[in-house]
């Protein structure tokens, strides 16, 4: 059997390319260094030449800001307690279960049990929990179970609701869109 070194090689292309695969001393010389520069972060970005607001479906003016101190103008919120103004409340103990008696219409039921023997006035806020992100729910409506509506002053918050002694609150809940998520919900003081 002939030795490896020996046994001509064929390249994959089918052509010989011995001329090509030789080793030389001779090497290519190295490109120019580039020329440092410093980004200046406080510069606008520029725009490719041609590139103009009206090709690319901005306005030819700049927006101006509704306020006078350049932020634009917030919209106005419901009247009511937010879930912010709620939170600032202090906290009742509770546990929870809630549960999707129909996940194509949103229909939600919610139990919530205080933890300590409490007889006091509070809100619920409710939210829709995700993998990394929880977020307000979007309440249509919701009533107790064996009736009597909830209001929904705003979004993800019901109440006043009256926290009983050791007695559960059965909760229906109607979401805004149909969707099955999971809930987390917390009582706060009035």
């Amino acid at each position: 059997m002939p030795d490896d070194d020996e046994t001509p090689e064929e390249s994959f292309d089918g052509a010989a390319s011995e001329a090509l695969s030789e080793e030389t001393p001779d090497r290519s010389p190295l490109p120019e260094k580039i020329p440092r520069r410093k980004i200046d972060y406080k510069e606008k970005p520029s725009r490719p030449p041609g590139d103009t607001p009206a090709d690319i479906g901005e306005p030819d003016e700049p927006i101006e800001p509704d306020e006078p101190n350049g932020k634009p103008k917030k919209p106005r919120p419901k009247p009511g307690p937010d879930a912010d103004d709620v939170k600032a409340k202090p906290l009742i103990p509770i546990r929870f279960r809630t549960y999707a008696q129909d996940s194509a219409t949103g229909v939600y039921s919610v139990t919530v049990l205080p933890e300590k023997s409490t007889d006091v006035d509070g809100m619920l806020v409710v939210s829709t929990v995700g993998d990394d992100q929880k977020a307000l729910a979007e309440i249509k409506s919701a009533q107790f179970v064996n009736g009597g509506d909830i209001s929904v002053p705003k979004t993800g918050v019901l109440g006043p609701i009256k926290f009983k002694d050791g007695e559960a609150l059965k909760l229906e809940i109607v979401l805004s869109e149909p969707l099955r998520v999971a809930m987390e919900v917390s009582a706060y003081e009035t």
